[in-house]
């Protein structure tokens, strides 16, 4: 229960964080106007959300586990991509593409809690998960915003890819924990 409590800690700090500071990123970092970063930060949350909207009308749903690690290798390369930099366009492309690659990892992970743990104790593991994703969205932005404060806003691009690199090997921890017969469920 461990290992996907820290997966979702990591993971909304990781959505939250980029989502939150990439509107300044955008005007201080990238120079551009307000209706613009406005445009481009809402390009990252809708992509989440239309994403996350189109898993779910799937006339035949992905499995939970290809949803999962397929969002996390793209959000590991997205966020190397805004790391990177290579010019705004690109680097505003990879916000989009990283908001479309988390949007399935909390459901998913949801789903497959009662077949990593049992119906029984999924009931209580799922309140700590939720908890532990609301104090990561909360208190990984902060530190997010801290190193912003001390470092600039160039640290975003290495912090959220350092959160895509712990989630990665979080989600793989937990991947291996899993009981052999949650395994053909997913």
């Amino acid at each position: 229960m461990t290992a996907g409590i820290v997966v979702f800690f990591v993971y909304t700090g990781l959505e939250v964080g980029a989502g939150q500071w990439e509107t300044s990123f955008d005007r201080l970092h990238l120079h551009l106007s307000a209706p613009q970063a406005g445009l481009a930060t809402f390009g990252y949350w809708g992509a989440l959300t239309a994403v996350r909207i189109g898993l779910a009308l799937l006339p035949r749903p992905l499995r939970h586990q290809t949803v999962i690690r397929g969002g996390t290798v793209a959000a590991l390369a997205a966020t190397a991509v805004i790391w990177w930099q290579p010019d705004t366009v690109t680097t505003l492309i990879a916000f989009a593409v990283l908001g479309g690659a988390l949007a399935g990892i909390f459901p998913a992970l949801i789903a497959l809690t009662p077949g990593r743990l049992g119906d029984r104790r999924a009931q209580h593991a799922i309140a700590w998960q939720v908890g532990a994703a609301s104090a990561g969205g909360a208190g990984l932005s902060a530190v997010i915003g801290g190193l912003i404060g001390a470092l600039g806003l160039a640290v975003l691009g290495p912090a959220i890819t350092a959160l895509a690199v712990v989630l990665a090997i979080a989600e793989l921890g937990l991947d291996r924990l899993a009981p052999a017969a949650a395994v053909g469920a997913r």
